[in-house]
């Protein structure tokens, strides 16, 4: 007999939320974690060497929404938890005093807008009826396996218009998109914050990042990282999932194309009938399992031609006064980036592709410690920020060059200031980890945060691969859960999903 009914390796957020529903539902379940605390890269915390009371997000970014059910079925309100809207979504400042914020409500959005361009008022009207039947399919996927080419095609292409909106958005780069259907230039450069997440040129770039965001609203927890990972933890813990930090994995145990445990670095040996691995899918399968175990060849092949690529990093900044970007203070009520012209975009994503850290990098962020005193001290302020594109290859020297950094740093500092000049002598520190430290200290290969490109040769039902979109790998028994397989953001959406993977296996449909 096993000595656990499910092992699951890695404490990130989908590793305790697939692990907490495992236990739930009647399985003894062991989580395994190589560091002494769990969340991975959600971390939110001070910083050594830097100003006291301070805290920054050193490896992600934004937080987004946690899923209803995994709110309401591991109660994570209890624990603290809370989850809110952040309004407006987005906005966009030109640095030259105009700005255009997109908000929840439509109509503020279309008002906003017909500032600039009464076509493109009406216009973007057109645009959300355009893409509502795709934002609702991809509300109802977070908690499925993604649905197919096929499929996605069947949905949406019964109408005229439906195919058009097919064709758009897997046949047209975004800029495109944006140029045709908004004439007025600061209504089109509104959406160059958006890139975020692409490592491709804006008009090789999927419209599929700029209208998931317009077509959900962006969320924010309190406290961070830390809210969400102390919840997450507690809601495990509560459950009774058993913990083994400061452990790492050697290999999982294949023994006749099934996993029946794992073999940690001391020699100790343990059991299970299932493993679930939230580690990177080559990680997994080409180091813990080892291609010689992997049977299914033509899946160990799609395994090495995952394609990993840096596309940007966290950076976060403490100032000691309110920064003026040229936008009302509400709008801190929400995102805010940067919008230059489109050849200073696709500039910056030239010299990414040469190795070269750009000069005018693009970014996005917000100020979380404008609605949560927990970021910082009274008459402080922190803002987080995504800044793209950031190559993890360099052109000519490599991350562990502390000047790298340095030159990253004050760029990075050089692009706030053109937009904020008044935070002249007030930026009091800057942090975050380089493509290469992602590397190094998250297994991210290559820096990328994604853990696999966000392309469409690697998204929906191509993700990780085709044949095996979902959480199941050809070794019976062992199962992939988080952002390798399914990119739900930290929703916890992705560890429920695994869960049920794992219990419709097993007969049980109740989670």
């Amino acid at each position: 007999m096993a000595q656990y009914d499910a092992i699951v390796i890695g404490a990130n957020n989908a590793g305790l939320i697939c692990a907490a529903f495992l236990k739930r539902n009647g399985l003894k379940t062991l989580l395994i974690e190589r560091e002494d605390h769990p969340g991975a890269t959600a971390i939110t915390t001070e910083v050594e060497g830097m100003p006291a009371g301070y805290r920054f997000n050193l490896a992600a970014t934004g937080q987004g929404w946690v899923n209803p059910m995994v709110v309401e079925k591991l109660e994570l309100e209890k624990y603290g938890f809370e989850n809110f809207g952040l309004n407006p979504s987005l906005t966009t400042t030109f640095g030259d005093g105009n700005y255009l914020s997109i908000w929840v409500e439509a109509d503020k959005t279309i008002e906003e807008i017909r500032k600039f361009s009464e076509h493109d008022a009406e216009a973007y009207k057109d645009f959300l009826h355009k893409w509502q039947p795709f934002g609702v399919m991809m509300k109802q996927s977070m908690l499925q396996d993604a649905p197919g080419f096929a499929q996605m095609a069947g949905a949406i292409t019964s109408s005229v218009d439906g195919k058009i909106a097919f064709r758009d958005i897997f046949f047209k780069g975004m800029k495109t998109l944006v140029y045709q259907t908004f004439e007025n230039d600061y209504v089109r450069r509104a959406f160059i914050p958006l890139l975020e997440g692409s490592s491709e040129y804006p008009d090789n770039t999927t419209p599929l990042f700029m209208i998931a965001h317009l077509m959900t609203q962006f969320g924010a927890i309190k406290h961070g990282y830390a809210g969400l990972i102390d919840a997450f933890n507690k809601a495990a813990v509560d459950q009774g999932v058993e913990f083994m930090y400061n452990t790492t994995v050697k290999r999982i145990i294949v023994e006749g194309n099934k996993a029946t445990g794992v073999e940690l670095t001391d020699g100790t040996v343990i059991t299970a009938d299932k493993v679930i691995s939230n580690l990177e899918v080559n990680n997994t399968m080409l180091n813990l399992v080892g291609e010689d175990n992997i049977e299914d060849k033509k899946y160990a092949h799609q395994v090495k031609d995952i394609r990993y690529k840096a596309q940007g990093i966290t950076l976060s900044m403490a100032i000691d006064t309110m920064p003026d970007f040229g936008f009302p203070e509400d709008r801190f009520g929400g995102w805010f980036g940067f919008g230059p012209d489109y050849k200073q975009v696709e500039t910056a994503y030239y010299q990414y592709n040469m190795g070269r850290i750009p000069d005018d990098l693009q970014i996005i962020g917000y100020m979380p410690s404008y609605w949560d005193d927990f970021y910082a001290p009274e008459g402080g302020q922190c803002m987080q920020f995504f800044v793209f594109p950031v190559p993890y290859d360099l052109e000519d020297s490599s991350w562990d060059d502390p000047a790298k950094k340095q030159e990253l740093y004050d760029k990075f500092e050089k692009k706030i200031l053109e937009y904020a000049p008044n935070l002249e002598g007030h930026v009091i520190g800057i942090q975050g980890y380089t493509p290469g430290e992602l590397h190094d200290k998250f297994d991210m290969t290559n820096g990328d945060i994604m853990h696999g490109s966000m392309d469409w040769g690697q998204l929906m039902s191509f993700r990780p691969m085709p044949g095996y979109a979902g959480y199941r790998t050809p070794i019976k028994d062992l199962y992939m859960s988080g952002a390798p397989v399914d990119h739900g953001g930290l929703t916890g959406a992705t560890g429920l999903t695994a869960a049920r993977a794992v219990l419709t296996d097993m007969g049980k449909d109740d989670l």
